[in-house]
């Protein structure tokens, strides 16, 4: 008898495993829209790790304008959360950029990303979302997912990374 109880335990915490596995499944994706902390990706693609690391071929989007950093193959573009629309313009500097990165200071810096109006962007790859201050008012990344997902409309064959990094 108490096999026959710990068979029906075991299907129902099996079944239960799954649907949090769904459920987790689809919480990370938007549609084909993949959401990733940073540390797990660089995991998977090495070459990562240099893309966001190092010092690269750069575009800097900012209040005051563009700047460039390096010459021409810009495989970055930094923008700052609040002029998110210049990346909807078309412009050349775009064609290799793999990676969108947006620096989080704090909880006034908002993103609303629109993929779709990403027309310019051919090689694109990663969102990188870098958040440099405690946004889930815990010190830990625990909320961050959801957080960014929240900062991405739309869906595209990109992945979104975030990664928490408290400047000291």
């Amino acid at each position: 008898m108490s096999k026959i109880v710990n068979y029906k335990c075991f299907l129902c915490a099996l079944l239960f495993g799954a649907g949090l596995t769904l459920q987790t499944a689809w919480a990370q994706g938007n549609g084909s829209l993949v959401c990733v902390r940073t540390a797990d990706a660089i995991q998977a693609d090495a070459q990562l790790s240099d893309l966001l690391h190092q010092i690269v071929p750069t575009v800097f989007i900012g209040e005051n304008g563009m700047e460039m950093q390096g010459e021409n193959a810009y495989l970055m573009v930094e923008c700052a959360p609040s002029e998110v629309g210049q990346l909807y313009a078309v412009n050349n500097l775009f064609a290799d950029v793999r990676v969108i990165k947006f620096r989080l200071k704090s909880s006034a810096d908002v993103v609303n990303l629109h993929l779709s109006k990403l027309q310019n962007f051919p090689q694109l790859q990663y969102v990188y979302f870098l958040y440099e201050y405690d946004a889930c008012a815990d010190w830990t990344d625990a909320c961050l997912q959801a957080k960014t997902l929240q900062s991405v409309q739309g869906t595209a064959e990109v992945t979104v990374l975030y990664e928490l990094s408290i400047p000291q």
